[in-house]
């Protein structure tokens, strides 16, 4: 079917656009997505939906080299050129997603009304807001989108006084980003250790040690009961202290976009609910990175996964399937993040170990393995990227290692522990 724009009511000059393939939300996994179905079936009208002003970019760099100005709006983007223009994908920026009708394979927008054959949801995720006396004020900032990360880029002077609120990879990436501007930065964690749920107690010491040898004052084990100022936020209080500040960035969590789909008769829990393949209760919608929350019938709860390679793969998987295809999403997570001189890889999630092998090359490089019993779980990396291939192998088969303290032997090249 060949994209058709037709006059529905001559009146009010309203158009139906009809399409073969139809993705709203402009992030990572639509942008995958379009290009996979492009290239697949050449003849097909795909048209992509955004409610932001630019094309899809890399959002992992707001927090890091785009913050610090190493990185411009070209350099971040996802695709250069006239990518889209040159593919033959239609892409329209600015335009919301109002309503969803699956029954007439229709959705409106706040400009138009676009009928589908199939269609992809990947509408990702908002940042979580707080809730407590104080926090309207102005000058609270949230980190999501390329439009937020230019207001807070201009606001950014050395010696700022400014409170980071949260211990997951975005506060302490921020944090750290703050920091190397030569900022007063006091990050305030729930956890006494950063990154203490996903590392656990041993290796999370040492990243927070890092950020405390930089001169970030960390205040563990605190919430934020409220923010105070006139209008402006002047200081932030816990439970304990009192923080003077110029501005605050927050970062405590995400929530998935799915209000616009409430009456859609879309499955909605945690993110929009899809299977192994992607694919929602309907049989011609998907959906795909931070919105998707996927029911695997051999974990005892679902789950949504945020992260940008868990994004790429969900949308090649469900490209592929709204091909034909019946493919089944089976991802061992990754991700990566860096902190002053620090290149973090990390594979696979440490949810359940019960012992820790570091296999240490230097002070500030080394490899941790996440053991169950004599399995490997989980791996991260700390300057040790060379290493990435082997410990992938090692936790995607989660090897059984016989003797553990092979691990940690540096006469032992990691791809013969993988053979054993």
């Amino acid at each position: 079917m060949k994209r058709e724009t037709v006059v529905v009511n001559k009146q009010s000059s309203e158009t139906t656009t009809i399409v073969d393939y139809l993705i709203v939300g402009g992030g990572y996994a639509g942008d995958v997505a379009a290009s996979a179905l492009r290239k697949s079936s050449r003849d097909s009208s795909i048209l992509l939906v955004s409610d932001e002003e630019d094309f899809p970019y890399h959002r992992h760099q707001l927090s890091k080299e785009f913050l610090l100005g190493r990185r411009s709006d070209k350099e971040i983007m996802l695709r250069r050129g006239n990518f889209y223009e040159t593919q033959n994908i239609e892409v329209s920026l600015n335009e919301r997603a109002r309503r969803l009708i699956p029954e007439e394979y229709s959705l409106e927008t706040d400009k138009s009304i676009i009928r589908y054959e199939k269609l992809l949801i990947a509408t990702g995720a908002r940042p979580k807001k707080h809730d407590c006396p104080g926090s309207n004020l102005e000058g609270i900032y949230y980190l999501r989108t390329i439009e937020d990360a230019r207001r807070f880029r201009r606001l950014l002077q050395a010696k700022s006084r400014v409170v980071v609120v949260g211990g997951g990879f975005i506060g302490v990436e921020v944090a750290c980003a703050l920091s190397e501007l030569g900022m007063n930065v006091s990050l305030v964690i729930q956890e006494e250790t950063i990154w203490e749920h996903l590392l656990g107690t041993e290796i999370s010491q040492y990243f927070h040690n890092k950020c405390t040898n930089r001169g970030i004052n960390i205040i563990a084990s605190e919430e934020v009961q409220s923010y105070h100022g006139d209008k402006v936020v002047t200081a932030v209080q816990t439970r304990d202290q009192r923080l003077d500040c110029d501005f605050v960035v927050t970062g405590i969590g995400s929530v998935p976009n799915t209000e616009w789909l409430t009456q859609s008769g879309l499955i909605i829990g945690d993110g929009l609910m899809v299977d192994q393949n992607m694919r929602t209760n309907d049989p011609a919608i998907y959906a795909a990175g931070d919105v998707a929350c996927i029911q695997d019938m051999t974990l005892s709860s679902p789950y949504r996964t945020q992260h940008w390679d868990a994004a790429r793969e969900q949308g090649l998987c469900a490209a592929s399937n709204m091909l034909g295809g019946s493919v089944a999403f089976e991802h061992t997570p990754s991700f990566f993040t860096s902190i002053f001189d620090i290149w973090m890889d990390q594979i696979g999630i440490p949810n359940r170990f019960d012992s820790v092998v570091v296999r240490q090359k230097s002070p500030d490089s080394f490899i941790a393995f996440y053991l169950f019993g004599q399995h490997i779980e989980a791996g991260i990396l700390v300057n040790s990227s060379a290493d990435y291939k082997a410990l992938r192998k090692l936790v995607v088969n989660k090897v059984c290692i016989k003797d553990t303290r092979a691990l940690g032997d540096m006469e032992r090249e990691l791809g013969s522990i993988a053979i054993d």
